[in-house]
């Protein structure tokens, strides 16, 4: 027969001293506080990227892709600052001031680009942006040929035909506020959740730095493989 596992003995340790928000020392940063609202903008940005159609060229439109930005096969870098290639960014965002854009995920509205600038692009128009003092932009980074970019990127802006759609037509306005309804209710779910995270993580600061932190010992465990069967990963585990 298994024997049931007995229940290990726990010691109590002197109170841990209370952990500041922020330490002095030069080597040491703590991580940061997870805020559940933090993810409020990649929630609305996904809510709507979940239903923007994702078209897949062939290789031969891509080749056209890349012969209008100068580029040929293996030889794909950023299209904004001649960085290596590490993703195609949307030209036109798909999401801007948290609605829809209309525009889809297809060859005609994506560009190579690297990391820096599709992070440093946003949303913006993509001209205003390779010219202003946004951190890490074109202009900002000294790009060189600036301009010649920039006038690559507009004929190929104007060569390529790209959808764009009105969802609210397509799909009737009454599912389209059905839909958008869900999102409302999703962000005040992630609102109503946050304050209840914020008291339960008070609760568990005070229990950490509280005047006794009861903590398991380490006790030598030994298993118990009578009658496991050969079949099954079921093993009793018992303290000696």
């Amino acid at each position: 027969m298994k024997k049931e596992p007995q229940a290990s003995k726990v010691t109590t340790h002197k109170a841990r001293k209370a952990v500041p928000k922020k330490s002095a020392h030069p080597d040491f940063k703590r991580p940061g506080i997870a805020h559940i609202t933090g993810r409020t903008t990649s929630l609305r940005g996904a809510f709507f990227a979940a239903i923007t159609p994702v078209i897949s060229p062939d290789e031969a439109e891509v080749e056209t892709a890349l012969a209008l930005l100068g580029m040929t096969r293996g030889n794909c870098q950023c299209a904004y600052c001649g960085n290596a290639l590490s993703e195609w960014d949307h030209f036109f965002p798909i999401v801007r001031d948290s609605e829809p854009t209309g525009y889809i995920t297809e060859l005609g509205n994506l560009v190579p680009s690297c990391g820096k600038c599709n992070q440093s692009k946003g949303n913006a128009y993509w001209a205003d942006w390779m010219r202003s003092d946004a951190p890490l932009s074109p202009k900002s980074r000294n790009i060189s040929d600036l301009e010649e970019r920039i006038a690559r990127l507009r004929v190929y802006e104007t060569s390529n035909k790209r959808a764009r759609i009105d969802y609210a037509a397509l799909f009737g306005e009454e599912t389209w506020s059905k839909y958008k309804k869900i999102l409302r209710e999703t962000l005040v779910l992630l609102e109503t959740a946050e304050e209840m995270a914020t008291q339960l993580r008070t609760k568990a600061i005070d229990h950490v730095q509280g005047s006794a932190l009861p903590a398991p010992s380490a006790p030598t465990y030994q298993i118990d493989l009578e009658g496991a069967s050969e079949n099954t990963a079921e093993i009793a585990v018992v303290a000696p």
